[in-house]
């Protein structure tokens, strides 16, 4: 297969193009499919592709050099063929072997590195070794923020974000993940000072590996959550620099990013704003072209109001509903400049089911009409102009539900926060809701987030 399209002859003895006329870019794309489980290459347990690798190799060697440009792509497969094979010291070595080759052809500091990373990386956490796996992973984040705005990057620095809030959702479930320890989390504390000077690293690594052991449980979360956030500002820039900013991918991080800075805030009485606030106001303050990047503009406002309200009654610095009211008022007098269609409007501002905060999390509500299937409970509710419930109570319930399920129902509303309802770009004072609430496994299934403007539901 040549997705190029470039003209290229085939190995007389391998299943290998030999293409040299590949451009950079050309050959960054053949290196990143051979990365990818190699479905296509001959699965036979005599060792035969194996050697048709080897043999390429040789060849190429006496024809071209131990340094030769054309080593880099019958090398890389040839390792990850080792790795699939369960051979991890050879993967190792060639790989490594790939690795310098190209940074003698191509220099120390080449994107082309990345996919020979990860594959590194891959190979030390499936023999286990986390030590190894963290200083690749290290290496590879440093090359990615010397080039930083490539596109190249962004599913780096995607992936560590999201590596990073998997390993906090695992602590704060209880349990103690190895990496925690490795990775010295329970010693990297903020440096401040960094943050006055704006440097780009803001924690604090000790010097000495003894206090990497045990500590503090909140200076682990913070460390997880500000590298996370971090790496999320990063990948946010590789969208922006290359024309993404109405992308499905921009919206699936922001939406990761209101989750991160949701949990920050709720961490930080005081400081929050030192990390998040540089990633909104770039987001919020990218020059759009066109009506779909004002759209989406309007989509990070509005995932910043809801996250200030939120915020509201957390931090004393920010307690103004006025301000937070101007903000919804933007969102909506936008959206109707734009010509959103009238559903989605009143799907974001006027739903028939109130929308509960934070929209990543699932709330379960229905509409409660009908006889519906399973155990469930109809609530009915107010919900007032700062997104607050009041007057709950129960409307109706199915036999099975317990005096346990309503209780947990009314707490569960009681304690919950929902977007203002806005009509005309107004805040309405109050609005009495009827939900129906799924008891049992079926109040387990994800809830949509209510942030569906142009088609795009975030799970």
């Amino acid at each position: 297969m040549n997705p190029t399209n470039i003209p290229c002859t085939r190995h007389p003895t391998a299943a290998w193009l030999v293409c040299p006329a590949l451009s950079a870019l050309a050959r960054a794309f053949v290196l990143l499919i051979a990365l990818l489980p190699a479905a296509a290459l001959p699965q036979d347990t005599n060792g035969a592709p194996r050697q048709q690798y080897l043999d390429l190799i040789a060849a190429t060697e006496v024809e071209a050099g131990i340094y030769a440009r054309e080593l880099l792509e019958p090398l890389t497969a040839l390792g990850t063929l080792y790795r699939e094979q369960g051979a991890y010291q050879q993967a190792t070595a060639t790989l490594l072997r790939a690795r310098q080759l190209l940074r003698v052809n191509q220099g120390l500091s080449t994107l082309d590195e990345i996919p020979l990373l990860l594959e590194l990386r891959r190979i030390a956490e499936e023999q286990g070794d986390l030590r190894s796996a963290v200083e690749y992973e290290q290496v590879l984040l440093v090359l990615a923020q010397e080039h930083s705005g490539a596109w190249q990057t962004w599913p780096v620095f995607l992936q560590v974000a999201q590596q990073r809030m998997t390993l906090l959702e695992r602590y704060r479930a209880g349990e103690r993940p190895p990496q925690i320890i490795v990775g010295c989390y329970y010693a990297k504390t903020i440096d401040f000072n960094a943050i006055a000077s704006g440097a780009a690293n803001v924690l604090r690594v000790p010097l000495s590996d003894s206090e990497c052991l045990g500590g503090n449980r909140k200076t682990v979360q913070l460390a997880l959550l500000i590298e996370a956030i971090s790496y999320q500002g990063l990948a946010l820039e590789a969208l922006l620099q290359n024309d993404r900013y109405a992308s499905d991918e921009l919206l699936l991080l922001m939406t990761d990013f209101f989750r991160s800075s949701d949990l920050l805030h709720r961490l930080m009485n005081r400081g929050s704003e030192y990390f998040i606030g540089p990633v909104w106001d770039r987001v919020l303050g990218f020059e759009g072209k066109d009506s779909a990047d004002r759209v989406r503009r309007a989509q990070m406002q509005l995932l910043l109001a809801d996250l200030n309200l939120l915020r509201l009654g957390r931090n004393w610095y920010f307690d103004d509903y006025d301000q937070l009211y101007g903000q919804y008022r933007n969102v909506y007098q936008r959206l109707l400049d734009e010509g959103t269609e009238p559903e989605l409007m009143a799907g974001i501002f006027t739903p028939s089911v109130p929308v509960m905060l934070p929209v990543y999390r699932q709330s379960g509500f229905t509409v409660a009409e009908g006889e519906g299937q399973g155990e469930y409970i109809d609530a009915r509710f107010e919900v007032d102009e700062r997104g607050k419930s009041r007057r709950i109570r129960i409307v109706s319930m199915t036999d099975g539900v317990t005096r346990a399920d309503r209780r947990k129902l009314e707490r569960f509303i009681r304690e919950g926060r929902f977007r203002p309802r806005l009509v005309d770009g107004s805040a309405v004072e109050s609005v009495t809701a009827v939900v129906r609430y799924p008891v049992g496994e079926a109040s387990a299934l994800p809830a949509r987030a209510s942030i569906n403007i142009s088609g795009i539901e975030i799970q």
